[in-house]
C-alpha cells in the first residue's frame, strides 16, 4: 500500500473516538502486566523474568505504535498544509499574470 495513504489512514484512525478507547484499553493491560509482575513471588526467579519480558515487550509495543501514528498524523498533516500552500501560490501566480498582462 502506499505510504502516503497508510499514513492519512492512520491520521484520520487517531481522531476517531475508537483509537482512544483502544488507546485506554491497551495502557490499562500494560498496567495489569506490571501489576502481576509486582505480585510475583520474588523467589520464582523465572516466573519474574517471563512477566518482566512480558509487561516490557507489551510496553515497548504500546510506545512504538503511539509514536508511529504520531509520526504518521504529523506527516499526513504536513503534507495536506503544503499541497494547501501550493495551491494558494498556483493561484497567486494566476492572479499577479492576470494583473500583469491586462
Amino acid at each position: 500500500m502506499n505510504i502516503k495513504i497508510e499514513q492519512m489512514q492512520l491520521a484520520a484512525l487517531s481522531h476517531s473516538s475508537g483509537f482512544e478507547a483502544l488507546c485506554v484499553l491497551m495502557e490499562q493491560t500494560v498496567r495489569d502486566a506490571v501489576a502481576e509482575l509486582l505480585a510475583t513471588d520474588p523467589a520464582n526467579q523465572n516466573e519474574v523474568l517471563a512477566k518482566h519480558n512480558s509487561a516490557r515487550t507489551m510496553a515497548a509495543f504500546y510506545t512504538r505504535m503511539r509514536k508511529a501514528v504520531e509520526f504518521s498524523t504529523n506527516e499526513s498533516l504536513g503534507d495536506v498544509r503544503a499541497a494547501a500552500i501550493d495551491e494558494r501560490l498556483k493561484e497567486m501566480t494566476k492572479e499577479n499574470f492576470v494583473q500583469f498582462v491586462q
